[in-house]
C-alpha cells in the first residue's frame, strides 16, 4: 500500500501551517466574472459544483461541500478575470457567502499576478475566515492592480468539514479613498489551526521596539499550530540570498515555536523553506535573536514569513528584518520529519532515535497496538527547486526488528493539484522481519511541473524499524528509475494524458516491448495529441526490420498494412499463442475503429465494430494480458 497517491493528510505541524497559506489554483484561461468551475485540486475530500441550489439572487455561483470527515485539504472553486480593464487601478471583490456547520474556515480569495506568476497583491481573508453556520453575508476584498498584472485570480474555498456557498460576485473599480484589505507586509493570523491560538500586537512585552507580535496558545490547544504570518512582494529578492532575522520570547511552550520563512513558485512549488525544524524553540526563554537564511530563485512568484507556535504555550517576536545577503552566508535549515498515514495513531514514531547507522537526524516507527491498523509513516519533504528536470537518488539505511508485515522506504514527487508525478514505497521489494542495517536506493524523476518532493519510511502492521543516513543526489539517465506508478492503470481509468506522461520511461527500461509502444501510441491519440501520436508511430514502423509481432499492429496504425493482414499475422498454429496474439489483435483493432486509425472505414457501423472486437478480445480469456483488462474497462464505459 502505498503511504497516498495524493498530497499527504497533513499532521499538525510547520508542513500544515504553510499548506494553509499558500496553497494556489491552476490557471483557468478565459473564465469570465461570474462562471465559476470546480477545481482538480480537492481530490476526494469536497464535492464542487456551480449553479448551487442555494442563491442570493443571481444564476451564477458555486458550493462546496464536504464528504469525509474530517478533510485535511483544501476545496474550492475558481474563476479567473483577464486584468485589462483594471491595470492601474483599485478593485473590489464582492461576494455573497453562506456557510453550513463549518468546523475549519470558508473564504473568499483576490489575487494580483504579474509576469512569471510573481504576487503582486493578495487577500484570502486571513484575519476574517468564516467559521459555523452564516446565513448570505456580503464580504469585499480590496487591493491595487498595477499596470503591470498579468492575471486576477478569484477564489472560493472551504477547509475543514462543512458546506459553503457563493453568489452575487461583483468585481468593479473604486477610488484611492477605499481601504486595501490584503496583506502584503502587514500582518495576519495563518496556521492550521488558527482558532486555537490568540495573535496580535503586544505594546507591552517588546525587546527594542513597538512593532513586535506575539502568538499565544488558547485553553485545549493541542494539535496543529497557530501563527502570525505576512508576504512581501519577491521582485527585489529574486536570484539573491535572503536573512530573516528576528528577536524571539517564549513561556511555557509543551512542543515548538520559530521563525519560518518560505520561497514559493509557479504552481505553489517549494522553491525554499526553514521552519527552524533542526532548532525549535522550547520551554520557557528569554530574548534571543534567530536567523533563517533562504535562497530566492529567480522563478520566484511569493515570498512570505512568520512566527508560529505549534501546541500549548505562548511566543513573543521583536525587531524582526528581512535582508538580502551574499552567498557567504550559510543557508538554514534542514529538513524537518513528521508523523502521517493512514494510522497514525497505531504506530509511535519520533527523531533522533537511540540507535543510529552513524549519523544524527534520522527516525524510528513502531507500531503500539496490538494490531495496528494500515499504515504509519515517518515523512519528510525537500523544497524542489534545485532538482525540477533532475533524476534524483533517495539513499538511506534502514534497521527493522520484528517486522510481521513489511517496512519500506518511500519517496513521492507531486504536481499540481495533488497529481502523483513519480513514486515508489518499496512494496515490490519490502523489508521484513529482523535485518541489521543495509542501505537502500529509491530512483524518480522529478519533472519540471514538479511542486514538491516527500520522502520518508512506511511501517504496515507490527514491528519495528529505523533510518538514517538519508541523502538526495542528483544522477544520470543512466540510472534507471525504480517507479512504481503504472501508466497501465492509468490508461485503464482514462487518464490518457498521466498514462501518456508515463509510459516513456517504461519503454527505456524495456525498448523492445511493443505493447508499451502501442499503449503509448493510444495514450497520446486519446489525450488529444494526436500529430504527436501520429509522427510517434510513424517513427516506430519506420524501425522496424522484421514482421516479429506485434510489429504488424504498428504497420496497421501508420497506414502500411490493411486490417486482414493484421489478423493473419496474430494466428498461431499453437493454440495458446494464437488466442494470446489475437487477444491483443482484436483491442488494437477496436481501438482503430474506435480513433478512427490504420485507414479502416468508419461509417455508421463503426460503433459495432468496436464493441465486437472488444467481446472477442475478452472472449479469448487471457486474463493477464492488457489488452484483456484494456478492454473489459473500454466495454464498462460502453455500458454506463
Amino acid at each position: 500500500m502505498r503511504p497516498s497517491t495524493s498530497r499527504p493528510r497533513f499532521v499538525p505541524g510547520l508542513a500544515a501551517f504553510l499548506l494553509l497559506a499558500f496553497v494556489s489554483p491552476d490557471p483557468l484561461h478565459g473564465q469570465v466574472l461570474g462562471k465559476w468551475v470546480p477545481s482538480a485540486g480537492p481530490g476526494p475530500d469536497y464535492e464542487l459544483g456551480g449553479n448551487p441550489e442555494a442563491k442570493h439572487g443571481s444564476p451564477d455561483g458555486g458550493y462546496i461541500r464536504s464528504i469525509t470527515p474530517a478533510p485535511m485539504t483544501l476545496g474550492y472553486v475558481r474563476a479567473q478575470v483577464q486584468p485589462g480593464p483594471y491595470l492601474g487601478k483599485r478593485v473590489r471583490l464582492s461576494g455573497f457567502v453562506k456557510t453550513e456547520k463549518v468546523e475549519g474556515w470558508a473564504a473568499l480569495s483576490l489575487r494580483v499576478e504579474g509576469p512569471n506568476g510573481v504576487w503582486f497583491a493578495n487577500d484570502a481573508m486571513d484575519d476574517r475566515r468564516i467559521v459555523g453556520t452564516t446565513d448570505w453575508k456580503k464580504y469585499d476584498l480590496v487591493v491595487d492592480v498595477p499596470a503591470s498584472a498579468t492575471n486576477i485570480r478569484l477564489r472560493m474555498g472551504l477547509f475543514g468539514a462543512g458546506k459553503a456557498w457563493v453568489d452575487g460576485v461583483a468585481l468593479d473599480v473604486v477610488g484611492p479613498e477605499v481601504p486595501l484589505t490584503d496583506w502584503p507586509g502587514r500582518w495576519t493570523p495563518g496556521g492550521a489551526a488558527t482558532k486555537d491560538y490568540e495573535v496580535g500586537g503586544d505594546p507591552t512585552v517588546v525587546h527594542e521596539s513597538p512593532g513586535g507580535g506575539y502568538v499565544r496558545s488558547k485553553p485545549g490547544a493541542t494539535k496543529g499550530s497557530g501563527g502570525l504570518v505576512t508576504w512581501v512582494v519577491p521582485s527585489p529578492y529574486l536570484g539573491k540570498r535572503v536573512r530573516l532575522s528576528a528577536f524571539v520570547r517564549t513561556e511555557n511552550l509543551e512542543q515548538r515555536a520559530g521563525l519560518w520563512v518560505w520561497v514559493g513558485g509557479a504552481n505553489n512549488a517549494m522553491l525554499g523553506m526553514d521552519g527552524m525544524g533542526d532548532r525549535p524553540i522550547k520551554g520557557t526563554t528569554g530574548w534571543k535573536k534567530y536567523d533563517a537564511v533562504v535562497d530566492v530563485p529567480s522563478g520566484t512568484t511569493n515570498l512570505a514569513y512568520g512566527l508560529f507556535v505549534d501546541g500549548p504555550g505562548a511566543a513573543w517576536f521583536d525587531g524582526l528584518t528581512l535582508e538580502a545577503v551574499g552567498p557567504e552566508v550559510a543557508l538554514t535549515g534542514a529538513p524537518e520529519w513528521f508523523p502521517t498515514g493512514a494510522n497514525p495513531e497505531d504506530y509511535q514514531m519520533g527523531g533522533n532515535p537511540a540507535v543510529a547507522h552513524g549519523a544524527e537526524g534520522g527516525g524510528y516507527i513502531r507500531s503500539k497496538v496490538e494490531a495496528p491498523r494500515t499504515f504509519g509513516t515517518w515523512a519528510s519533504s525537500s523544497p524542489v527547486g534545485p532538482y525540477l528536470g533532475k533524476r534524483m537518488r533517495l539513499s538511506s539505511y534502514v534497521k527493522t526488528d520484528g517486522v510481521e508485515n513489511w517496512v519500506g522506504v518511500w519517496m513521492r514527487v507531486d504536481g499540481s493539484n495533488g497529481q502523483t508525478l513519480a513514486f515508489d514505497n518499496m512494496q515490490n521489494r519490502p523489508i521484513r522481519g529482523t535485518m541489521e542495517w543495509k542501505k537502500y536506493d529509491l530512483v524518480l524523476d522529478v519533472a519540471p511541473q514538479a511542486v514538491n518532493l516527500m520522502y520518508g519510511i512506511i511501517l504496515e502492521g507490527r514491528g519495528k524499524a529505523w533510518i538514517d543516513g538519508v541523502t538526495l543526489e542528483a544522477v544520470g539517465a543512466d540510472v534507471p528509475t525504480t517507479n512504481l506508478l503504472n501508466p497501465y492503470e492509468e490508461y485503464y481509468e482514462g487518464r490518457y494524458a498521466e498514462a501518456a506522461r508515463l509510459f516513456p520511461e517504461r519503454i527505456a527500461r524495456t525498448p523492445a516491448s511493443f505493447s508499451y509502444k502501442l499503449f503509448h501510441f493510444l495514450a497520446l491519440h486519446r489525450s488529444g495529441q494526436t500529430q504527436e501520436a501520429l509522427a510517434y508511430i510513424s517513427g516506430v514502423a519506420a524501425s522496424l526490420t522484421d514482421r516479429k509481432w506485434a510489429g504488424p499492429v504498428v504497420q496497421f496504425y501508420a497506414g502500411r498494412l490493411p486490417e486482414d493482414e493484421v489478423l493473419k499475422a496474430a494466428a498461431s498454429a499453437d493454440p495458446k499463442t494464437d488466442r494470446e496474439q489475437l487477444c491483443e489483435a482484436y483491442y488494437y483493432l477496436a481501438m482503430a475503429y474506435h480513433l478512427k486509425l490504420g485507414g479502416v472505414q468508419v461509417d455508421a457501423a463503426a460503433a459495432a465494430k468496436v464493441r465486437e472486437y472488444l467481446e472477442k478480445c475478452v472472449a479469448t480469456g487471457v486474463t493477464n494480458f492488457v489488452e484483456y483488462r484494456a478492454a473489459q474497462a473500454e466495454l464498462g464505459r460502453l455500458k454506463r
